[in-house]
């Protein structure tokens, strides 16, 4: 028995029947928004406080709570019989951005400087990219460390709370900055070069395409052109924009082009703001206006998938009878 199975079994049989699949992956989705929400709750409340303990304990269990609802998606489609290609696409799609909106989320409550942040999200994003390639490209759902991480995740952030309450030194705060950073980046590399050895399908110029886009936004958050909370939500849209729609090519087996002009017009606004020299309500507008604009793109693509895939289902059902 897998990890994903022994952390979700006992809770299998408590799910009611009303309850769809696609349910459970929409409220994970609101548990992951609500981690990032919280680590930043935490910056507003005095170091060593009972406030920021307690908000550390509640986003370490709904770390827990959102690896759990991860497996239980799956697991729930399959037993119930509600299988579908719309759960598929829901559950892989989103993934993309839980994945970095987690990641910035353990950022946050251990402060991690800039570059150390920088490199876990461009590692993280890549392992899991190159999980979507494979699965595009040969059919085959290869999964990354993803329970573990997130098991990880809610451990560290336990971890944390209670050396600050205990009131460790900074020193030593640093130090569990650099070793949490550390695993999570050499997790990330170990998927990499395990995916990259064993399939041979990951070609260079779709690999040079996702990290060079997310390699312009990395240098304008180091130059400070953009904080770190900013930089998180760009990263994470960037990351569900990049990888995304190869899951919905995937899904609906149709050919993804992946020279995206979307992100290219992005991209154009960001160099535009960086030229731009200007006080603190320009520099928000320039830098929360493409994220708008690329999360508007998110949100349409997401729908016009689900869309497809409906009308694609009506019409299996109607051949069927």
């Amino acid at each position: 028995m897998d990890l994903s199975s022994t952390i979700s079994n006992r809770w299998l049989n408590m799910i009611p029947t009303f309850v769809h699949p696609n349910h459970l992956t929409i409220l994970n989705h609101l548990v992951v928004w609500s981690c990032l929400y919280l680590a930043y709750a935490t910056t507003w409340t005095a170091e060593h406080s009972i406030q920021r303990f307690v908000l550390m304990i509640t986003i370490s269990v709904l770390a827990y709570a959102s690896t759990v609802l991860d497996c239980l998606d799956g697991m729930w489609a399959r037993k119930s019989g509600k299988t579908s290609k719309i759960g598929e696409f829901l559950d892989h799609y989103l993934d993309t951005i839980h994945i970095m909106i987690l990641t910035g989320t353990v950022a946050v409550i251990f402060d991690f400087p800039a570059w150390m942040l920088a490199a876990n999200m461009l590692l993280i994003s890549t392992a899991y990219h190159i999980e979507i390639l494979v699965l595009y490209d040969t059919k085959k759902f290869t999964t990354v460390a993803g329970v573990e991480g997130q098991l990880f995740l809610s451990a560290c952030v336990l971890l944390r709370a209670f050396a600050m309450i205990l009131n460790i030194s900074d020193p030593v705060s640093y130090t569990m900055s650099v070793v949490v950073s550390g695993i999570g980046s050499i997790g990330a590399l170990v998927e990499i070069r395990k995916l990259c050895y064993k399939f041979s399908v990951i070609d260079d110029e779709r690999m040079l395409h996702f990290i060079a886009h997310h390699f312009v936004l990395i240098c304008i958050y180091l130059s400070g052109n953009i904080d770190r909370f900013s930089f998180i939500i760009a990263f994470s849209f960037l990351n569900l924009a990049q990888t995304g729609p190869f899951v919905g090519s995937h899904v609906l087996n149709v050919v993804h082009n992946h020279q995206n002009v979307i992100l290219s017009r992005w991209f154009f606004v960001l160099g535009l703001k960086c030229i731009v020299e200007s006080g603190e309500i320009w520099r928000n507008f320039w830098i929360w206006l493409p994220i708008i604009y690329l999360s508007g793109y998110s949100v349409r693509f997401l729908f016009d998938t689900i869309r497809k895939l409906g009308a694609s289902e009506r019409e299996r059902e109607r051949e069927k009878r």
